[in-house]
């Protein structure tokens, strides 16, 4: 299976796994990448990203990626619903 994002509105992974996530500005204007797992409906980071929202994550799971390696990752599916445009 080929890496691809999951919008995290859509749907979560497995609580306890650690995934790859994209997380955004507030206003969308800027990304990063992460590392972070879910725990009890909340996201639980391995280090503090910048940006507060977490917009999609990758699957499969069992990946290891560098953030050029995730940055050429297709992003068209990926909705990015923020805090600033709820």
């Amino acid at each position: 299976m080929e890496p691809h994002w999951v919008n995290a509105r859509e749907r979560l992974p497995e609580d306890g796994r650690e995934v790859y996530v994209l997380v955004a500005s507030c206003v969308g204007d800027d990304i990063e990448y992460a590392r972070a797992r879910r725990s009890n409906a909340r996201w639980i980071f391995v280090a503090k990203p910048l940006y507060a929202e977490t917009v999609a994550w990758i699957e499969p799971c069992d990946i290891s990626l560098s953030d050029d390696e995730l940055s050429r990752i297709p992003k068209d599916e990926i909705r990015f619903w923020l805090s600033a445009s709820r």
